[in-house]
């Protein structure tokens, strides 16, 4: 049984012909990094609840509403403060209609 010439280089010997490692290939892009301000109102958008445009407002999904269609729901631009608000009344409005 005869065996290739060099069919497996020993360790440090460099074989005849390289083939492509990872390091000559290039890299692919980066992946675009979320924005600190994800979920951020553009534009001049009012609260919702207070009607101020001062601050900043960000779009909320409304988890008191109804499904507009498979996955979608309704949205609320609302100061984080005025969300906040406007889920713990209408938790006590479900807990006073359930009593």
């Amino acid at each position: 049984m005869t065996r290739p010439e060099n069919s497996f280089p020993a360790i440090g010997q460099v074989p005849g012909e390289m083939s492509v490692t990872d390091e000559d290939l290039p890299r692919p892009p980066a992946p675009a990094r979320p924005s600190s301000r994800r979920g951020a109102a553009r534009g001049q958008a009012s609260c919702a609840l207070c009607g101020h445009s001062d601050g900043q407002v960000k779009v909320y999904r409304d988890p008191f509403g109804t499904a507009i269609a498979p996955g979608r729901w309704p949205n609320l631009t609302m100061h984080s403060d005025c969300f906040l608000t406007y889920i713990r009344a209408c938790k006590a409005a479900v807990r006073e209609l359930t009593s």
